[in-house]
C-alpha cells in the first residue's frame, strides 16, 4: 500500500452519485431530464460514450482522457459499481441497454474492446462488466477497474480504494489500496 497523503482536490472518482460527500467531492446536484450521452465523434482523446453528468467536473476530466491502450478499444465512462452503471441523469443502466448505445455508435467496431471508465465495475466475477461482455458478444473483451476509479482534472486514471486508518498515536492515515483492470470476455 503506498502512505501517500491523498489530495482529493484534484481528483474527482465517484462511484456512483451518493458516494460524492463521502470522497470529499462537491455536492451533487440532481438533473432534472434525461439527456442523451455525449458521443466524442471528433477525437480519439476522451471516451467515446460520456454518461456522467454534465453539471459534474468529471465529465470534463473524461473528455481529456488519453486511451491507454490503443486505437481499438472504444471508451465508455461513467459512474458505477460492482453490479450496476448509471447513465448522465443518474439512473442505472442496464448491461443490455448499454451494449445498445455501444454498437449504435458510428466509432464503434465489431471486434473493438471496450474500456469502462466506471468505479468498481469489474470487481466481480459475475458483475456488470462481465454482464456487458456478454451482452456485446463472443469474445468481445470488456476492461474494467476492480476498486474506486480516480480521474485527474487532467485525464489521468488511477485505480485505489481510500483506506482510513489509525496509526500507533491514534492518528488517521489515508493510505491507497491498489485495485487493478480486469479484462472479461463475452459468452454465449
Amino acid at each position: 500500500m503506498h502512505n501517500d497523503p491523498v489530495n482529493l482536490r484534484d481528483l474527482w472518482g465517484l462511484c456512483s452519485a451518493s458516494d460524492s460527500q463521502a470522497a470529499g467531492g462537491k455536492k451533487d446536484q440532481t438533473a432534472t431530464e434525461t439527456s442523451n450521452p455525449d458521443v466524442n465523434r471528433t477525437s480519439k482523446k476522451g471516451v467515446d460514450v460520456n454518461l456522467f453528468p454534465k453539471d459534474q467536473d468529471i465529465y470534463k476530466y473524461a473528455k481529456k482522457i488519453d486511451n491507454p491502450l490503443d486505437d481499438n478499444v472504444f471508451v465508455v465512462g461513467g459512474h458505477g459499481a460492482p453490479s450496476f452503471m448509471e447513465d448522465d441523469s443518474k439512473q442505472p443502466i442496464s448491461a443490455r441497454k448499454l451494449s445498445e448505445l455501444i454498437k449504435a455508435d458510428d466509432n464503434y467496431q465489431d471486434g473493438m474492446s471496450i474500456l469502462l471508465v466506471s468505479c468498481s465495475t469489474g470487481k466481480k466475477d459475475e458483475g456488470f462488466a462481465q454482464k456487458l461482455a456478454d451482452e456485446m458478444g463472443l469474445n468481445t473483451e470488456v476492461i474494467a477497474p476492480t476498486k474506486t476509479l480516480w480521474i485527474s482534472s487532467k485525464g489521468s486514471l488511477e485505480v485505489y480504494d481510500i483506506v482510513i486508518t489509525e496509526d500507533e498515536k491514534g492518528n488517521k492515515v489515508q493510505t491507497k489500496e491498489p485495485g487493478e483492470w480486469k479484462t472479461f470476455t463475452g459468452r454465449e
